[in-house]
């Protein structure tokens, strides 16, 4: 029998194209980490605009995941970009996927403290006017998001 003193909590570092993952019984994307009950740090590096299959992945971490303090997530380029519509750019599917995983960061703020980080490949500063505003109102809104080079 394995004696859980001695587990210690570990990281889940995803690296996925949305196309990529197994589908659900929906048919939209999924990632099942409820199985990690040590999980401390998770994080998801993005290949495209699709971030449907980062919300469900959250949404199956459970209440015995006490150990969870940091959700990082790395972006593409193309997603930091200043002054753009971004419903006309990525699409109100897109959008919404965006404003699902909004919620899902807030309420993890609120019942965690976990202020996400969202991480930029390329090094550059983040901008007055970036994107991630429009796609992350409440939580930029709300200061809760650490956004990092």
């Amino acid at each position: 029998m394995l004696n859980t003193a001695l587990v210690r909590p570990f990281n889940i570092c995803v690296r996925a194209n949305y196309s990529l993952l197994p589908q659900g019984e929906s048919g939209s994307a999924s990632l099942d980490i409820s199985g990690a009950s040590k999980l401390r740090d998770v994080t998801f590096r993005i290949n495209s605009s699709r971030v449907e299959w980062v919300t469900v992945a959250l949404q199956t971490i459970t209440p015995k995941s006490r150990d969870l303090r940091q959700i990082s997530i790395y972006l593409p380029c193309y997603l930091t970009a200043v002054g753009t519509d971004v419903r006309k750019r990525f699409g109100d599917q897109v959008v919404g996927e965006w404003l699902d995983l909004d919620r899902l960061l807030v309420r993890f703020w609120e019942s965690h403290s976990i202020r996400p980080i969202f991480a930029r490949p390329d090094g550059e500063e983040w901008e007055e006017g970036d994107c991630i505003g429009s796609l992350l109102p409440e939580t930029t809104r709300r200061g809760i998001v650490d956004l990092v080079c």
